[in-house]
């Protein structure tokens, strides 16, 4: 496997789908949550997360069809190091 890193993500082939979600986002909100770049990019049903959100999954990676390598892209956070949700 792969170890994607922050000095690592931009050559990982989602790097680039990212990007696109994280701009379209962007484009309606200054704040931006993984789960929604998750949903953006069709890898995570509405519908799915909002089970996780109610409780009836208990982790949402179970719902989503995103790979190892698209999640920790997702979690190393490349616009922003804050634990907190990205912003603009």
């Amino acid at each position: 496997m792969k170890h994607i890193t922050v000095s690592t993500y931009q050559k990982d082939k989602y790097y680039p789908r990212v990007v696109r979600a994280v701009g379209k986002l962007l484009a309606r909100a200054d704040v931006v949550a993984p789960s929604e770049i998750l949903i953006e990019m069709g890898n995570l049903s509405k519908k799915n997360y909002e089970a996780w959100r109610k409780g009836q999954v208990p982790y949402a990676v179970e719902l989503t069809t995103a790979t190892t390598g698209l999640l920790r892209i997702v979690k190393c956070r490349p616009w922003g190091t804050s634990p907190t949700p990205y912003t603009a």
